[in-house]
Order: structure tokens, then sequence, then C-alpha cells
């Protein structure tokens, strides 16, 4: 496949993606909770053990 054909060919599908995306309306607002759970505070010595997200 020549470098031109692979552009078009991205560009096809790009625009495929554009066409189906359809704007969000104005109405409820949705919100999303994250939660994170860490050993403590230091970035350097801590690390995260567990996320959750609850919409």
């Amino acid at each position: 496949m020549s470098v031109w054909a692979s552009r078009l060919k991205a560009m096809g599908l790009l625009e495929n993606l554009l066409n189906r995306y359809t704007p969000r309306t104005s109405g409820t607002p949705v919100f999303a909770v994250i939660d994170t759970e860490t050993t403590g505070f230091n970035k350097r010595y801590d690390h995260i053990i567990e996320l959750a997200a609850v919409r």
C-alpha cells in the first residue's frame, strides 16, 4: 500500500468517526466520584493501591 493510499484510508476512517459523533444535548449534568486508596502521602515511598469511580 502506498503512502497516499494509507493516508486516504486513514482520512476515511477519521471522517467515519466524525460523522458518527453526536454532540451532547443540554440536560441533567453527569458527575463522577473518584476515590483513591494509598499507602500514604509521600509520592517517593508510597503507592496507590486502589482506584474507584462511581457515576
